[in-house]
């Protein structure tokens, strides 16, 4: 898998994750005419049950796909971190090689 094909299975899954999660946050959460009618699904274009299952396997594709992206750029990563976490050897070099002035 080239790593732009995991860019765009990285896009899809949290564009469904979000589309996913707006449904949960809007719709009500289960039962009809204030909660006495328990065995009406309020869902849109799928049942809740459908919806949560769309949303739970596009996140453990998007993290599976993340994984993934990283593992693949470990190099790239490891390389720029240790730049990052390194001392700073130029400065300090250059500090206590500079004469002292006033003596």
């Amino acid at each position: 898998m080239l790593p732009s094909s995991i860019g765009a299975v990285n896009l899809v899954a949290g564009l469904v994750i979000l589309l996913s999660s707006i449904y949960f946050l809007y719709l009500p959460s289960g039962g009809f005419e204030g909660g006495r009618n328990a065995a009406r699904d309020p869902g849109f274009l799928f049942s809740r049950t459908t919806w949560d299952l769309i949303h739970t396997w596009s996140a453990v594709t998007f993290i599976g796909a993340v994984v993934l992206h990283f593992w693949i750029h470990w190099g790239w990563v490891s390389k720029v971190t240790s730049r990052l976490l390194a001392p700073r050897r130029r400065q300090s070099t250059a500090s206590s090689s500079a004469p002292e002035s006033g003596r």
